[in-house]
């Protein structure tokens, strides 16, 4: 018995192949399939059937078309500066790019060179002591920040959150959001995070963060944190 049929023989068994040689086959499957299973494969020189996956799902790190919906958790259709300006008018001669989901509007725009607003606009009023997680992903890698809420004069409530040094293209996700009451003075990671984001969060939602230092208890390490970074 050679190497070859005992090696296909193994992986029928494995993967439920069917037996056999295959007929013209086109190349071979990936989809449906983990790496490791296509190393062996390719190792023992055996042809992988298709598989049928259903309809395509993005990966995580490629840009989606629409607004991805899951729950309260919202990852945005990639946002392409030089699109943007391309797309921009007279009435709009800066770039920006806006989507609604639910009673959110979430708006991109250039407020300066390499540096972009992301807005956030609720038809509700968010609680002054919940913040919203937003991860940034860009060319120069992953930020994950904290949105905080001021009240929106015309109702609702509005988040705002500039972004410095971020050029080509953006890919936004707003998280969950979390009362801030649960964000824990002892972790040295939330306490970087939250200083970068009320230091990228412009004078006008201000008050917000204002607000939940005035409700952490006197010594507590975000009260200093927020000190800081809105000195």
């Amino acid at each position: 018995m050679s190497g070859t049929s005992l090696g296909r023989r193994y992986w029928q068994a494995l993967t439920g192949a069917p037996r056999g040689e295959p007929e013209a086959a086109p190349g071979r499957g990936r989809a449906g399939y983990t790496p490791s299973q296509r190393y062996w494969a390719a190792l023992l020189n055996v042809w992988l059937p298709p598989r049928d996956v259903g309809p395509d799902v993005p990966a995580l790190g490629d840009p989606v078309s629409e607004p991805q919906v899951d729950g309260f958790r919202v990852r945005l259709p990639r946002f392409d500066r030089a699109a943007a300006r391309y797309a921009a008018t007279a009435e709009t001669p800066r770039a920006s790019t806006d989507w609604t989901v639910g009673d959110r509007r979430f708006v991109l725009r250039e407020s300066g060179p390499d540096q972009l607003d992301l807005l956030v606009t609720t038809e509700h009023p968010v609680p002054p002591a919940e913040v919203l997680p937003i991860e940034v992903r860009g060319p120069g890698g992953t930020r994950r920040l904290l949105m905080a809420f001021v009240p929106d004069p015309g109702g609702g409530s509005i988040g705002v959150l500039r972004l410095f040094g971020e050029a080509d293209w953006l890919d936004v996700t707003a998280e969950d959001p979390l009362p801030a009451a649960s964000l824990s003075g002892a972790d040295l990671a939330v306490r970087d995070q939250l200083f970068d984001s009320v230091r990228a969060t412009p004078d006008p939602g201000m008050p917000a963060w204002e607000a939940i230092r005035e409700a952490r208890a006197p010594g507590d390490p975000l009260r200093q944190v927020i000190i800081d970074a809105a000195g």
